[in-house]
């Protein structure tokens, strides 16, 4: 991983082989020990955490396909990709379709409640794109970009939001 030093924090990027995917760093007000800590997470993501970011992709994916058939109606037809996942379709197969580019570092500045956003696009939605927000390392929420907070994270766990959070 390179971090350079910038004016209220870090920038750099890293490799997570995972997602086959170069990550830029964008880090405000957090030391260099914790954004490694973040980055290090991601780099060396479990074939678990995998799994389940795969997952809520295609349920996002899914749910995206449902909003797509009821605004066209008769006049939907299944040209792109994606129109091809069902619930059926094993998860992992999402991964050519989605991408995450940049990971965002802001708060807390706390070392014992990690949180970080990974933002990116994805094939089905590639005007709001994805996001997937994570606390305490495990993920809490994906959907479509939003910039999520680590104080407006609840929004999407426990209120009105959660309808559009996957990861649940």
């Amino acid at each position: 991983m390179e971090l350079k030093k910038i004016e209220n924090g870090y920038e750099g990027t890293f490799f997570c082989a995972k997602l086959d995917s170069e990550i830029r760093i964008e880090a405000e007000e957090v030391h260099e020990a914790y954004i490694r800590r973040c980055a290090d997470l991601i780099g060396n993501m479990s074939d678990a955490m995998l799994d389940e970011l795969c997952e809520a992709a295609k349920q996002y994916c899914l749910w995206f396909i449902e909003q797509e058939k009821e605004a066209m109606g008769d006049e939907f037809t299944e040209e792109e990709a994606y129109h091809k996942i069902t619930p059926d379709t094993p998860a992992r197969e999402l991964l050519p379709m989605f991408t995450f580019r940049t990971m965002y570092i802001r708060e807390p500045q706390d070392d014992i409640r990690m949180f970080f956003t990974l933002g990116g696009g994805c094939d089905w939605e590639i005007e709001h794109g994805i996001e997937a927000a994570f606390r305490d390392g495990k993920l809490a929420y994906l959907g479509s970009y939003d910039g999520v907070t680590a104080s407006g994270l609840d929004y999407y766990i426990d209120d009105e939001g959660a309808e559009w959070n996957f990861a649940l």
